[in-house]
């Protein structure tokens, strides 16, 4: 916004389930009636590039790109994202990334299966009962689904570890079947900054936030170089 004149804001949000585009579209518009005009677009974050109304800009904005709740620990490819999303974006944009932060060294096996509270406590009733949902709801024939949480140190972007949660699921008719279900990555955020200065994001600020001591939230404020 120019200085003297009303703020011009534009939310756009992307989503590729539309009854969460829904409910996020009716919360934003309620939250910034009056303030800005909210966009909601259908379209598939992992693949940026086919989402046209993202990729070709028909006027001079800055803008802030958002990857909140954690979304940018549950990408298949962290690199491809950035890669998609810098052909999307214009040198001064800004990216805000939401961060699960690392419990022990990301190289050191057993120290973190020692200190990430995932692999030392029972995962909340809750928790499961979102996870295996889908499951219990189409898979047929499903008698029992088991929850399994596994370490990976093998992850697309230095000084980081990934948690996959898989499930077994025993069927009457015999046989078990094993699913990914989620996976979630965390992160040290001075290798993850340094490694995306190199792909063209300079940080702005990084900061920690939650209710652990040290805390083990984080973000990224970057801007495109």
């Amino acid at each position: 916004a120019k200085m003297g004149k009303e703020p011009d804001f534009r939310c756009y949000l992307l989503d590729i389930s539309h009854p969460l585009l829904v409910e996020a579209y009716k919360h934003a518009a309620g939250e910034l009636s009056g303030v800005a005009p909210v966009f909601p677009i259908h379209g598939n974050f992992h693949d940026l590039r086919s989402v046209i109304a993202l990729a070709v800009r028909t006027e001079e904005r800055r803008r802030l790109w958002c990857m909140i709740g954690n979304t940018f620990g549950n990408l298949d490819h962290e690199p491809r994202f950035l890669t998609d999303l810098a052909a999307c974006a214009q040198r001064g944009d800004l990216l805000l990334l939401d961060l699960m932060l690392v419990w022990a060294n990301p190289s050191d096996r057993t120290a973190i299966l020692a200190t990430d509270p995932v692999f030392l406590r029972k995962l909340p009733e809750p928790f499961v009962h979102w996870l295996t949902g889908p499951l219990h709801r189409y898979c047929r024939g499903a008698r029992s689904i088991n929850l399994e949480v596994e370490l990976s140190l093998r992850c697309p972007l230095p000084g980081s570890y990934q948690v996959t949660f898989w499930a077994n699921v025993d069927h009457a008719r015999g046989g078990t079947a094993r699913h990914q279900i989620s996976l979630v990555r965390r992160y040290t955020l001075s290798l993850l900054s340094t490694e995306l200065r190199d792909m063209g994001w300079r940080t702005i600020r990084q900061f920690t936030y939650g209710p652990d001591e040290p805390q083990h939230r984080g973000g990224l404020l970057l801007e495109r170089m």
